[in-house]
């Protein structure tokens, strides 16, 4: 992904819900690994926030068809990707619309480098999948591994993971059926 996006309800999350700010704090420090549901957005205590609606409906088709296939509750499902799935951020800055910055950034300079020294050579390998959803181009990940999934130009924009072959959504299915 580029960057999150942003809503005034954000605020709210933040000031009002004393655990939705822990759950980033876990989050940003790397500290998540226990937590029920490391990708909290799925957490079903944090559907009602901006994240976890935009998250949900991102992952809904692939929960019900793990649900599905592995014959768990849909929640359950959910709590298998939230336990198996990270989003990384080019630019991890909250705002409503994406323009690139004027100058450089460490920070997306410094993802950059970690997805193409960690997490691709893990993709290579089959110990990871990646799934670039938006701004592929930007990643400069390799296009001959079947495990690095690009979205192209019109797929990006709604950034949709469908069941389709080129959504992505059932390579994460097949992946996660295995797991627990």
């Amino acid at each position: 992904m580029l960057n999150p996006g942003f809503s005034p309800g954000d605020y709210y999350a933040l000031e009002k819900e004393p655990e939705y700010a822990a759950a980033i704090e876990r989050n940003l420090a790397q500290q998540n690994a226990a937590d029920s549901y490391p990708f909290f957005f799925l957490n079903p205590q944090f559907a009602w926030t901006a994240g976890g609606q935009w998250w949900r409906s991102k992952f809904r088709a692939i929960a019900e068809e793990l649900a599905r296939r592995t014959n768990i509750p849909l929640q359950q499902a959910f709590q298998r990707i939230s336990r198996h799935v990270a989003c990384l951020e080019m630019y991890p800055y909250h705002s409503q619309g994406f323009k690139k910055p004027g100058f450089k950034l460490k920070s997306k300079e410094l993802m950059c480098q970690y997805v193409k020294d960690v997490i691709v050579p893990r993709a290579q390998s089959k110990e990871a999948l990646i799934i670039a959803m938006r701004q592929a181009k930007a990643w400069a990940l390799p296009k001959d591994s079947k495990n690095i999934i690009s979205f192209g130009a019109v797929q990006a924009r709604g950034a949709h993971l469908t069941l389709n072959e080129q959504g992505g959504g059932l390579a994460i299915v097949e992946r996660l059926q295995g797991l627990s």
